[in-house]
């Protein structure tokens, strides 16, 4: 029995102008049963009537979806965290004094903060770095919003950002740019392993 999925996909290339035998080539060239794309070809051209217990099965389309796993929702939470977080820092770092009210609200945080703050403004050369991080960070968040979709430009996107952000550490790095170099190799691993999920 044909898959409504494998029917739909048919006659959209019928419709786009694609012969059924190019269509068909390439369907069992991504793994499909020869007997069931020409049972589709047979149904998508109007030959043939789709038997009615497949009609009712393939109804409820929100119950195939398949599930993200855990650990893929993991990674979308731990970088976005990791963006903002880039984001948010550069800001800081470029503009310390529209930080003061942080420091007005909470005084014991002063006692954490132990880099030095630069001078203001985007154009001090010493301030490349940080707007470089506000820039990977965007695009990493934006990302990582396409690969919540399960985009393939989300995953070049947070590759690309997840690298910078690396080659940003390791330029100007000291032992505590270690856990931001972890988490982005870790992801970046996790998502280049995975790259068939996404479409």
């Amino acid at each position: 029995m044909a898959r409504q999925e494998l029917i739909d996909y048919i006659k959209s290339g019928i419709e786009k102008g694609y012969t059924t035998a190019s269509l068909k080539a390439i369907l069992i060239g991504h793994g499909w049963n020869a007997g069931e794309v020409d049972e589709a070809i047979s149904i998508a051209e109007g030959n043939q009537q789709m038997p009615e217990e497949t009609m009712a099965s393939q109804l409820p389309v929100w119950e195939t979806k398949q599930e993200k796993p855990i650990l893929l929702k993991i990674i979308y939470v731990l970088g976005f965290i990791l963006c903002l977080l880039g984001i948010l820092a550069g800001f800081m770092f470029l503009f310390p004094s529209s930080f003061n009210y942080l420091f007005n609200i909470f005084p014991n945080l002063i006692n954490y903060v132990s880099v030095p703050l630069p001078a203001e403004g985007i154009f001090n050369l010493t301030n490349i770095s940080y707007v470089f991080a506000i820039i990977v960070g965007i695009v990493g968040f934006f990302g990582f919003i396409l690969l919540v979709k399960m985009e393939k430009a989300g995953m070049f996107l947070v590759i690309i950002a997840g690298l910078a952000n690396i080659i940003n550490s390791f330029i100007s790095f000291d032992i505590s740019k270690m856990l931001n170099i972890i988490a982005w190799a870790l992801i970046l691993t996790y998502i280049i392993l995975k790259r068939d999920l996404f479409k």
